[in-house]
């Protein structure tokens, strides 16, 4: 198991691009593909994944992954480098259980989100634990396997709660501001949010993985 490194690139009208399944159209127009520059594995990195599973990149190019199966968080340099490495899939504090997603914020400070322990851990920018928030619930502050999880421009951490079909908003330090969302089909609810990402405009996108 690898995590691969692409481009998006534009081919020519015609041809497809090196190594890319995805044909150019024959209009005379161009398209636009992705191409795999890089795969970081045991071989090219020395690093062995085990079900890698969130992944983020800082405004610096260093590429944050988590573990799933292995409680891994790893920060790379662009090249594919380790800079540090959070080991031990378990639920002491500064440990991973069944991490899902990793944000960045602005200072540095990385956010991963755990199923396993059903809670929020941050990390200082080089890897040092902390704090932790949530435990298993449905109070607010709490989650029913914590998934995806962004953060906002201004320092404000969102996570998708999966088993509580609803976002909670946080600060940088866990206190609790806000949610949105109940169990439904009808516009914003949701079943069974996994994934969410925010756009430049402060639009939050979320995977509503059982409303389809």
């Amino acid at each position: 198991i690898a995590l691969a490194a692409c481009i998006n690139g534009t081919t020519d009208a015609g041809l497809s691009s090196p190594g890319s399944d995805v044909p150019s159209p024959h209009d005379g127009s161009s398209t636009s593909a992705f191409v795999e520059t890089a795969v970081w594995d045991t071989d090219s990195v020395g690093v062995s994944f085990a079900a890698p599973n969130g992944l983020t990149v800082d405004d610096d190019g260093n590429v944050f992954s988590t573990e799933f199966q292995g409680g891994h968080l790893r920060k790379f340099t662009p090249e594919g480098g380790v800079v540090f490495e959070v080991a031990g899939n378990g639920t002491e504090p500064g440990m991973l259980s069944n991490p899902i997603g990793v944000a960045v914020a602005g200072d540095g400070a990385i956010y991963v989100s755990e199923s396993g322990s059903h809670r929020v851990s941050r990390f200082g920018p080089d890897g040092s634990f902390e704090s932790s928030w949530g435990g298993q619930g449905a109070d607010a502050g709490r989650f029913q396997s914590a998934m995806g999880i962004a953060v906002s421009a201004d320092g404000e951490v969102f996570v998708a709660d999966f088993g509580n079909h609803r976002v909670q908003v946080f600060d940088g330090t866990g206190t609790y501001a806000r949610e949105w969302g109940q169990e439904g089909s009808a516009t914003g609810d949701f079943d069974n949010p996994i994934g969410l990402q925010i756009g430049p405009d402060g639009n939050v996108w979320v995977v509503d993985s059982g409303n389809e």
